[in-house]
């Protein structure tokens, strides 16, 4: 389509809840684009937890996480997300004038780009414009539903906590070897040695 186009919705209303959501692919389109919902359209919608780290591009109204927050989107709320996308609005593209008590609270984008485009109209808390760098840190402070990247699948930025689950976070070491059996072993080990690990002197096989 050609306006209010997202990765994961292209308009949300009446209550809609987007929660424990991500993007890693392109969204190009005209306008209300965004990395997870191209329009918020009513009050009370909320989008939790939810992270993007696909391109999003367009001709105006652009966000990382939402697109656009339309004038009857009073009251709702972007909680616990970030975006690590090179967008207008790292969380929010634009805002109607008209919306006043609508909130982005414990969001994150680069510093390269804005939390929101403008008018800036939104209720701001504990949110930031925050390196690469140290982004890849902010697994504790996004919430309990993010955890580290151990299986290198985002570049070593947060994943939501469910990409992990059942999978094994610690390496097997038996005799003095470390037993590397599966893909996920090796990722495990690419995700330790970038984070400083040193394994010289020990044995893998």
């Amino acid at each position: 389509g050609s306006d209010k186009v997202g990765a994961i919705l292209g308009s949300g209303r009446n209550y809609t809840k987007i929660l424990n959501c991500y993007n890693r692919a392109t969204v190009s389109s005209r306008t209300a684009i965004g990395g997870i919902v191209g329009m918020l359209a009513s009050s009370g919608c909320r989008v939790q937890n939810c992270y993007n780290a696909g391109s999003v591009s367009g001709n105006n109204t652009v966000g990382g996480i939402v697109g656009y927050f339309a004038s009857d989107a009073k009251d709702a709320l972007i909680e616990n997300c970030y975006n690590r996308s090179d967008v207008a609005g790292g969380i929010v593209g634009s805002v109607n004038a008209a919306v006043t008590t609508a909130e982005i609270r414990n969001c994150y984008t680069l510093d390269t780009t804005a939390l929101a485009g403008s008018p800036a109209n939104l209720i701001v808390t504990n949110c930031g414009q925050i390196t690469p760098k140290d982004l890849r840190d902010y697994a504790p402070t996004l919430g309990e539903g993010y955890d580290e990247d151990y299986f290198v699948q985002n570049k070593l930025f947060p994943v939501l906590d469910w990409e992990n689950a059942g999978r094994k976070t610690t390496l097997t070491k038996e005799s003095g070897v470390y037993e590397i059996r599966t893909a996920d072993d090796l990722r495990l080990v690419s995700y330790m040695v970038r984070n400083g690990e040193n394994f010289s002197g020990d044995t893998l096989e």
